[in-house]
């Protein structure tokens, strides 16, 4: 009977060691494999733009033709996913070869932008019904841009910063500047940008 009482209590001791071990491992696999729920994200961009205004808000107004856009990643230093995605985003980096600045004349001729929006696995986000972050390689464009403040921009692939964009029109075969919004002669565009950063 003695004895019977010992091998019980020494499985039921590694009953529990076995327990103190596993759980926590269990638990952790479990929380790892199955994360945060999936984020499904849309703003509605119900904006007024005004050429002037946001002529003078920019920092630069190029000119220029999309050369690449690298895939889609989130505003983490490794843009893999975070832990805990509150406060990040999806986003794709837009590569633009710069024709011409209508303002803020910069050394680079390559200019990378923050295009906003854009599908991981599971978590999407999209801005609608506006186009302004939707982007085709080789498309000709005319882009209002700002600079992130200090610190603040999410980093591209290689580690450096990116453009926001303000505005954004498609250039077309016959001279037309076109967005969501309106369309107009690209010389209109631009004496529109001109007046605005007299002095």
């Amino acid at each position: 009977m003695a004895s019977s009482r010992k091998h019980r209590s020494h499985w039921y001791g590694i009953g529990r060691m076995l327990r103190s071990i596993l759980l926590p491992l269990a638990l952790t696999l479990f929380v790892t494999s199955c994360g945060s729920p999936p984020i499904q994200s849309t703003i509605y961009l119900d904006r007024f733009p005004h050429i002037p205004s946001t002529s003078r808000l920019s920092t630069v107004i190029v000119i220029g033709t999309v050369k690449q856009i690298l895939p889609v990643r989130w505003t983490t230093p490794s843009g893999k996913r975070p832990g805990n995605p509150t406060g990040h985003a999806i986003f794709r980096p837009v590569m633009l070869d710069v024709e011409e600045y209508l303002k803020g004349e910069q050394n680079a001729r390559t200019l990378q932008l923050y295009a906003w929006g854009g599908r991981i696995g599971d978590d999407v986000f999209e801005a609608q019904p506006d186009t302004l972050y939707e982007f085709q390689q080789g498309e000709h464009v005319v882009v209002f841009l700002e600079e992130f403040a200090p610190g603040s921009s999410p980093l591209n692939v290689d580690g450096s910063s990116l453009w926001s964009i303000q505005e954004h029109y498609t250039l077309t075969d016959d001279g037309q500047a076109q967005n969501f919004y309106q369309t107009l002669p690209l010389a209109e565009l631009r004496a529109t940008i001109q007046t605005a950063l007299q002095p």
